[in-house]
């Protein structure tokens, strides 16, 4: 017994998360009773040996595509389950001899498959959050914040490389498992440090000095330490340690928690197959082959029970041995001995209640009814229990297939290539035969020749050498050469067909997936109407990749508001490309919400395509002012940046917004205060009353004149200003600014904003108005038109002084009135010459007017 107490290795002191990445959950572990304990095993172990000869088969479907895709292809059965290379013809040889021997594949198995693989990944698809009771305050605001959410839940996971897995297994394996939830892992998140400052923008640096939302002590504290202190944990064996010694219990690092997704084929977990969907199945198992050190830095509390080769529990053999091999990148006929012995199977269970009903044990059963009422997740390191706890599947787990079907062994996207490529790898072998190996064999007499001596001697082109000929016989009689052999003429007819229309057709993945054809219809339209075509194909697996990501998006959203505020993180904060600094508050995730895929979100675009759309909106933009517009937004400026392929590219207007979005910070968490400068001039006007009054009643006169301007001047000031100033010049962009405090005040968030809090989004409304006015004041004053004058007047007929003026100032022609002089003069002596030559006129006698006859009567 003291050699025991020896050798034995105590529990490690360590937290979950502090070796190795731990999935932790807002519902502590349980302590089973023991006879639960057992019959939890039993019940595992009855699940995973359920459907024994369907698991099997899907295991070697599984199995021979993904071997298939890495090239290993001249597959036969193995005795006991599996593939091994192998030859009708030559017997059994390993990788080396086959290949040695003439046995190349031709993978276009692979090839199709990467083109299917891209066409599917190249964009993450968009999901749409709604309040699951639209009348709810907490369900619209969880609903409004999942969005921000999500933007850090996908930089965090690299979800393009997400999507790239997913896709993969939709085209080997044909089913995926989605495993989302909050994981600590300190080796890869880091640590909390009270020490460590938040990080801020420039705009909020006065706030640095306060400590960060992470590292604050909150009551959920100690519910982290209560939880970590339970029997699996092997807190409580540290604490009587450390009470036995009298020594203090030392303070433990916490480590930082993200939400993670992890993708899983078909070889990496089990379901009922007769199911159609998760909602039907009463169980869910996943396994994670793990190296034994790693397995006892997951679960330290159990590091001195995990036993390296541990499988999973009640597992076949060939599930783990398929793994294995095609995470190391052999074919199952290799062993393995070496990884298959140091490393461990991690089983993850999920039961739902029902699944209880299995068992005959009543007390049991309620004791499992009581302590998990959602379904449970039992962890299990070989046949050691790491936990078990209250957990619904359906709040961390989607299930997929890649083709509709009926039950859940359905076909892969690569399925109906695997009978092809086998012939089309024989087929080629043969030609390869005809090309390389048919050279006739030629017969010669052996008694005009010495086959040995031929054999030995050098042949040298061009060469010549005696010969003795024999009599009566001709030489060409001598050597007879054997006809050259042929192969089949359609053989390399229906390679070809095999080589591109079959394979295409059988796959989907057709050239204008991968961005070539070959049709005469060249044009970017043509193309585009051909690669739209090739796309529905795909329109089943692009769709259940939609729906998982929009599963795992709202789990991770659920996940999130559980479990961060037991952790201590209130707050939570990112840096998003495009978007700036991402702050939310864990509290506003905390509602019913509901996700869906976009309606009209298609086929996933790439960058070229998206390119060529921007550039036609660029070519459309001179004809079209709602498009010039519209490109014109500083924000949508940075999709010309993104357009261009130019990193480098400098948009002065993007830095503004990002500026804006800085000061967003302090905006939305601000009301607007009183004008500064009215009761700066309160202040002035009561000194002032208090110095005229002792001064006499003539300053006093002075000081009511004074009170009335300052009274003008108050009232023309605005009672509340913003609490983050707006710059009096051109040292900001007053337009992009504005703008994007305009597109913050008409957003969703701004309308709640305004209707739950009017006072802080005033404060946001102030700020706009300062940079509207400051952008009208700083425009450059359009020059007025000059007024319309028009002078009729006789130029030579007016004094010599004023018609010099008059065409100065309208006409701008410069005259002195001495011009004007000499012009009349000069006028006058030409006139006086003309008169001088004109020829001389017969003078006409005057007419007399006779008198009327009324005249002459008065004067008689």
């Amino acid at each position: 017994m003291a050699d025991e107490q020896t050798t034995a290795t105590p529990n490690p002191d360590f937290e979950p998360g502090e070796l190795a990445a731990f999935d932790y959950s807002h519902e502590e572990s349980l302590e089973l009773s023991e006879p639960a304990k057992k019959e939890l095993l039993s019940l595992c172990t009855k699940v995973a040996r359920r459907d024994l000869l369907a698991r099997r088969i899907e295991v070697e479907q599984a199995w021979e595509q993904e071997l298939f895709k890495r090239g290993y292809q001249f597959l036969f059965p193995r005795r006991g389950g599996g593939w091994q290379l192998t030859s009708a013809t030559t017997g059994n040889r390993n990788w080396s001899q086959l290949q040695s021997s003439g046995n190349y594949e031709t993978n276009i198995f692979g090839a199709l498959s990467d083109i299917l693989t891209a066409a599917l990944s190249r964009d993450i698809p968009k999901s749409r959050f709604e309040a699951a009771d639209p009348d709810a305050g907490p369900d619209i605001t969880a609903a409004d914040k999942a969005e921000d959410f999500v933007e850090i839940f996908n930089r965090n996971n690299d979800l393009k490389n997400v999507l790239t897995q997913m896709a993969d297994y939709l085209c080997t394996d044909g089913r995926i498992l989605t495993y989302t939830r909050t994981v600590l892992d300190g080796q890869r998140f880091g640590f909390e440090s009270p020490d460590e400052d938040s990080p801020v923008v420039p705009e909020d640096e006065g706030d640095a000095d306060q400590p960060s939302d992470q590292s604050s002590e909150t009551p959920e504290d100690s519910e982290i330490a209560e939880e970590n202190t339970s029997p699996e944990s092997g807190g409580d064996e540290r604490q009587e340690a450390a009470t036995s010694e009298s020594e203090p219990v030392k303070a433990k690092r916490k480590p930082l928690a993200r939400e993670i997704v992890t993708v899983v084929g078909k070889l990496g977990h089990k379901v009922p197959i007769n199911t159609q969907s998760i909602h039907q199945m009463d169980f869910v198992q996943a396994y994670w082959d793990v190296s034994t050190n790693l397995a006892k830095g997951y679960f330290p509390w159990i590091a001195n029970k995990i036993q390296a080769g541990a499988g999973s529990i009640g597992e076949i053999g060939i599930d783990r041995l398929a793994r294995i091999n095609i995470a190391m990148a052999i074919e199952g006929g290799y062993q393995t001995g070496d990884t298959y012995n140091s490393e461990c199977t991690i089983t993850y269970t999920w039961l739902r209640p029902c699944g209880y009903m299995e068992s005959q044990n009543v007390a049991v059963r309620d004791e499992l009814f009581e302590s998990c009422p959602d379904g449970l997740l039992a962890a299990y390191v070989g046949d050691e229990l790491a936990f078990v706890r209250n957990e619904c599947m359906d709040d961390h787990l989607t299930i997929e297939q890649a083709l509709p079907g009926t039950g859940q062994n359905r076909a892969s996207l690569m399925s109906k290539a695997v009978s092809a490529q086998r012939r089309l790898n024989n087929w080629i072998d043969l030609i390869n035969d005809f090309f390389i190996k048919t050279v006739p064999s030629v017969w010669m007499d052996s008694k005009a020749f010495n086959l040995d001596a031929i054999a030995s001697q050098t042949n040298i082109p061009g060469q010549r050498r005696p010969f003795v000929a024999q009599p009566g016989v001709d030489s060409q009689n001598l050597m007879v050469q054997e006809p050259m052999p042929t192969h089949q003429p359609a053989l390399w007819e229906a390679i070809q067909f095999f080589f591109g229309d079959l394979m295409e057709m059988l796959t989907g993945g057709t050239p204008a997936l991968a961005g070539s054809d070959t049709d005469t219809d060249a044009t970017y339209r043509g193309q585009a109407l051909r690669r739209d075509s090739a796309l529905q194909r795909l329109a089943s697996p692009w769709g259940a990749m939609q729906k998982a990501v929009a599963g795992f998006s709202r789990q991770a959203v659920m996940c999130a508001a559980r479990t961060r505020d037991k952790l201590g993180q209130t707050t939570l904060k990112q840096n998003i490309p495009g978007k700036g600094k991402v702050t939310l508050e864990v509290s506003d995730l905390k509602g019913n919400i509901l996700c869906f895929p976009e309606a009209d979100s298609t086929f996933p675009e790439t960058w070229t395509e998206k390119a060529s759309k921007y550039q036609q909106l660029v070519q459309e933009a001179p004809a079209n002012p709602w498009i010039g517009k519209l490109l014109s937004l500083p924000k949508n400026m940075r999709i010309a940046k993104d357009a261009s392929g130019l990193r480098n590219l400098d948009i002065p207007e993007a830095d503004a917004i990002d500026k804006q979005i800085g000061e967003f910070e302090i905006l939305l968490k601000t009301e607007a205060q009183p004008n500064p400068q009215i009761a700066q001039a309160q202040q002035q006007l009561l000194e002032a009353a208090k110095q005229a009054e002792a001064e006499g009643p003539e300053a006093m006169m002075k000081y009511e004149e004074m009170a009335q301007q300052v009274a003008q001047q108050v009232q023309s000031l605005p009672p509340m200003v913003t609490t983050v100033p707006v710059m009096q010049d051109a040292s900001e962009d007053h337009e992009s600014e504005a703008q994007e405090c305009f597109e913050k005040m008409n957003s969703p968030e701004g309308r709640k904003l305004k209707k739950l809090s009017p006072e802080i989004w005033e404060n946001l409304h102030l700020h706009w108005q300062g940079h509207v006015e400051m952008a009208q004041k700083l425009k450059p004053a359009q020059p007025g038109k000059p007024p319309s004058e028009s002078v009729t007047a006789a130029v030579d007929k007016m004094p010599p002084s004023t018609a010099s003026q008059l065409l100065a100032k309208y006409y701008g022609i410069q005259a002195t009135p001495q011009d004007f002089m000499e012009k009349q003069a000069t006028d006058v002596e030409a006139n006086i010459t003309e008169k001088k030559a004109a020829p001389g006129k017969t003078p006409t006698p005057p007419t007399v007017k006779q008198p009327s006859q009324e005249n002459a009567n008065a004067r008689s």
